[in-house]
């Protein structure tokens, strides 16, 4: 399956489903979270393997945050899917009352990097499922080994059209910023982002953008 066919099926399957409950929410990050502290020695061995050398504490030092965020998400969901009330302004003060519903976006696409693999693409994850959207993941080819070891893990709880790890190289992730995602959530360099953003604009797809690295001016 290309992924222009993994997107559709998994915005089809959105439509089915456009707005879960919070109980879905909970239980699909409750999954994510079983994932995570499931596969600790095989998530810090795998990342060893990529990087040359690593210690298992150190992959703690990424696995911590992520389950402090997933517990903070899990507190605060309820509150969060509430309606937010707003001022109706002074011409409709006494006729009519307004409020902001949140509803999810639909499929979202992340793109993570490689110096902390696991955290930056998790947490966008968790926040992802938390607000009712699907996803498909672009994780970095500089680290094939946890990705191949987090796309296994993830297929015992989540079906793809829920949860899509996708592989490949630079033109694979060319392929998959250009996809009309309903959101992408993108971690690198400027460079990089800058890139992103140009391939998201044709589709008009909002882009967050977390950047590091050198910006070119």
């Amino acid at each position: 399956m290309n992924l222009t066919q993994q997107l559709q099926l998994s915005r089809d399957e959105f439509h089915k489903d456009p707005n879960p409950t919070l109980e879905k929410r909970v239980d699909r990050i409750q999954k994510l979270k079983r994932v995570l502290l499931s596969n600790i020695d095989l998530f810090a061995a795998s990342i060893a393997k990529d990087f040359g050398q690593r210690s298992v504490q150190d992959t703690m030092l990424e696995i911590l945050p992520i389950v402090n965020n997933i517990h903070y998400t899990l507190e605060n969901l309820e509150q969060w899917m509430k309606p937010s009330e707003r001022n109706a302004g002074v011409l409709l003060a006494n006729t009519s009352d307004a409020c902001v519903t949140y509803q999810p976006k639909g499929v979202v696409g992340i793109i993570s990097t490689w110096n902390a693999p696991l955290m930056v693409t998790v947490n966008p994850l968790t926040t992802a499922l938390a607000a009712g959207n699907r996803a498909l993941v672009k994780m970095s080819e500089f680290t094939p080994n946890l990705n191949a070891a987090l796309k296994a893990a993830l297929a015992q709880e989540f079906d793809e059209t829920e949860v899509c790890i996708v592989e490949g190289e630079a033109d694979i992730a060319a392929q998959f910023s250009a996809l009309p995602f309903d959101h992408i959530l993108f971690t690198g360099s400027t460079t990089v982002g800058r890139l992103v953003m140009k391939a998201a604009a044709d589709n008009l797809t909002p882009v967050t953008l977390e950047l590091g690295g050198n910006p070119q001016y």
